[in-house]
């Protein structure tokens, strides 16, 4: 690690909650607020370029963030079955067709959709939860002082 760990680092307070949010329903990372958080919709980096904070710096961080997303599908399901209930109370056809399409759609493509901002949330959700430990914080400095490495000097990226 080549920058010195500071107290700061450490103990600096954390942003609010509704601020953290905020950042995660802008793909932005919920710690420090840096954009570009993923490469492609569905990939994502592992280290976000501001604070080095690790995406998934637990082993089971993916899962939570799967049960928010699958939550949130089953969830847009149920609502499309209480129409259909709705209908049948009212004695009215549920027209068939657009419900099998809207609840296709829910079921296949919400997911796609969701799962960068479910991923943020969660990572908000778990920086809420359980604050980053002292080895947590000193890998992201030191995933910061390797993309720093690795980027080409002034003079290499001249030459390109």
């Amino acid at each position: 690690m080549n920058e010195q760990l500071l107290v700061s680092d450490v103990i600096a307070p954390a942003p609010s909650l509704w601020r953290m949010l905020r950042r995660a329903l802008a793909l932005h990372c919920p710690r420090c607020g840096t954009g570009n958080q993923f490469h492609h919709w569905v990939r994502r980096r592992d280290h976000c370029g501001g604070c080095g904070y690790a995406m998934e710096h637990r082993p089971d961080f993916f899962f939570g963030a799967y049960i928010l997303n699958l939550m949130l599908t089953l969830l847009a399901l149920f609502a499309v079955l209480v129409s259909v209930v709705i209908f049948e109370a009212a004695q009215v056809e549920p027209p068939v067709v657009p419900i099998v399409i809207v609840g296709l759609s829910c079921a296949t493509l919400l997911p796609l959709f969701a799962y960068p901002y479910t991923f943020t949330i969660w990572a908000v959700i778990d920086l809420r939860s359980e604050p980053l430990e002292l080895r947590e914080i000193a890998d992201a400095l030191d995933s910061l002082d390797a993309d720093r490495a690795e980027e080409p000097s002034a003079v290499e990226h001249s030459r390109l």
